[in-house]
């Protein structure tokens, strides 16, 4: 509905409510300085650098996890059973180990992956080659294996041990099929 005064032009748009008009709202203070905005431009700029490094924290380590991924399956093609394991806590560093055997249980590779950056790559331990599974973990470790990578390749021996265990012919599994 219009005003009957507009319609004839005589009421300005903005009519002042004394005149028959809305009231106006009150306008808010001037700005001055950056007070009362809910971000400024230093706020904005480190959520932006935050965002950033989180993205790029993201991005390396998804880089990290495919070159381990890619080593480890090269690894694989050598044996025919792998493992890997962990060692470490949330709060200490960890170390990743893969494990390699063959059909008579002999370690045919193994790596570790440890380090505190994601340049951190998988060495080879080309000294365990040869050992047998059973010996993995046990005793003191071979002479250029760190203590934690030893419990992180006793960690993967074990998952091997838990596979040839359920797939040996004097398993349960076999000798409830019978």
């Amino acid at each position: 509905r219009r005003h009957p005064g507009r319609a004839a032009g005589r009421v300005p748009r903005r009519a002042d409510h004394r005149l028959g008009g809305r009231p106006r709202r009150p306008h808010a203070p001037p700005r001055v300085g950056g007070e009362g905005r809910l971000m400024d431009r230093t706020t904005i700029t480190l959520l932006v650098v935050l965002v950033g490094a989180w993205l790029l924290q993201i991005f390396m380590s998804n880089w990290q996890m495919r070159r381990f991924h890619r080593r480890s399956q090269e690894m694989r093609r050598r044996g025919t059973e792998m493992a890997v394991g962990l060692a470490g806590t949330n709060y200490r560093r960890k170390t990743y180990a893969v494990l390699v055997t063959d059909l008579h249980q002999r370690v045919t590779a193994a790596g570790y992956l440890s380090g505190f950056t994601v340049f951190a790559d998988m060495k080879d331990l080309p000294q365990l080659e040869g050992m047998h599974l059973d010996d993995i973990g046990k005793g003191d470790p071979p002479q250029g294996v760190s203590p934690k990578t030893w419990k992180a390749l006793d960690h993967a021996a074990g998952f091997i041990r838990q596979k040839l265990a359920k797939s040996s012919p004097g398993s349960d599994e076999r000798e409830g099929s019978e």
